[in-house]
């Protein structure tokens, strides 16, 4: 959303052009469809639960997440220093059961070439000239920069917007401005969150392929074998993408699912007929189908007032009336719903 406002405004200062109110009013009555039907997906598939709203609500009023995720991690510069990893990596790890990258590969240091070096083509071809308009987005760029890790997301995030609002202005690269805030805008919100996983920060991938394809034509430009650089991005991409199954180490940290659900397959006849309730629907809806409603471990009234006839719980569960413990797999136990 800040991209796309930063796009508008760069193009159609504040003001709001007549012949814009409809484009805008079908617009965002499409983003409303749209969030509208993946909430109600979402929150059917999680039995009411929407595990990112505490997320977004906390990135905004400032609150930096659970210290209690597998996930914590309050390294403001993960996302930033492990870009080489997110964009090709040789192996992959698990830490506190979750999946870290590392080691980059030929690939990345490919990448990072032809963004650093289209970058500096780019800016000596269109020599910026610094007056005191853009002189004022690049302070305020600073000052969120140097105040990231003491506000909220969303005040740095504001003081990037407006940063970037002035230094474009009157700029005939507005495309450009739009993927950067949408690059900052993303990682700001992430990197300032201390629940960091490696698929978070997918989102932000369009706009760097944008860049790396401004780099290319840039570099294009200055070599005769304009071809080469396409060439050895499509092949470098091809072999990562079939090594990239290969960078996983073994682990049977991982098989108590698939334990517990061979167990229920092989015990519960009608399995396949009933309501299986699951503290984590992922495993669960590729084990079960689709009759595996997600609940939340700590709501113990709604688990009972649900219309499931077995629990599958990660902890044991000490208040949860009219169910029997029936099977524990690691750490996984098994309820059954009394008769």
């Amino acid at each position: 959303m800040p991209a796309v406002v930063l796009y508008y405004l760069h193009e159609n200062s504040i003001k709001i052009n007549k012949e814009d109110i409809k484009p805008l009013l079908i617009g965002l009555a499409l983003v409303i469809l749209l969030c509208g039907i993946i909430l109600a997906t979402v929150s059917s598939m999680g039995n009411g639960f929407l595990g990112f709203d505490g997320l977004v609500v906390g990135g905004v009023q400032g609150n930096l997440g659970s210290t209690h995720d597998n996930s914590y991690n309050p390294d403001f510069g993960y996302y930033l220093l492990n870009m080489g990893n997110f964009i090709s990596s040789s192996n992959t790890t698990f830490v506190a059961k979750t999946p870290a990258l590392n080691n980059p590969t030929p690939l990345s240091v490919l990448v990072f070439l032809i963004l650093i070096v289209g970058a500096l083509l780019w800016i000596k071809r269109n020599d910026i000239e610094f007056n005191k308009t853009k002189i004022a987005g690049i302070i305020l760029c600073l000052i969120a920069l140097a105040t990231f890790s003491q506000f909220s997301s969303s005040i740095t995030i504001i003081l990037a917007f407006f940063g970037l609002l002035l230094i474009g202005k009157d700029s005939e690269n507005k495309m450009g401005y739009l993927m950067l805030m949408w690059i900052l805008a993303y990682m700001i919100f992430q990197s300032y969150y201390i629940v960091k996983v490696n698929r978070y920060i997918i989102p932000i991938f369009p706009p760097m392929i944008y860049f790396l394809m401004i780099g290319v034509d840039e570099i294009n430009a200055k070599i005769n074998m304009k071809k080469i650089l396409p060439i050895i991005l499509i092949v470098f991409f091809l072999i990562q993408g079939f090594a990239f199954t290969m960078t996983f180490e073994e682990t049977n940290e991982f098989n108590a699912p698939e334990k517990m659900t061979d167990y229920i397959k092989a015990n519960i006849d009608n399995w396949s007929d009933i309501q299986i309730g699951n503290y984590n629907i992922r495993p669960y809806y590729w084990y079960l189908d689709l009759n595996t409603p997600g609940i939340e471990i700590g709501a113990t009234q709604k688990i009972i007032d649900s219309g499931v006839s077995y629990y599958i719980s990660n902890h044991k569960q000490k208040n949860l009336t009219n169910f029997t413990e029936i099977k524990q797999i690691d750490n996984l136990y098994l309820y059954k719903r009394n008769a």
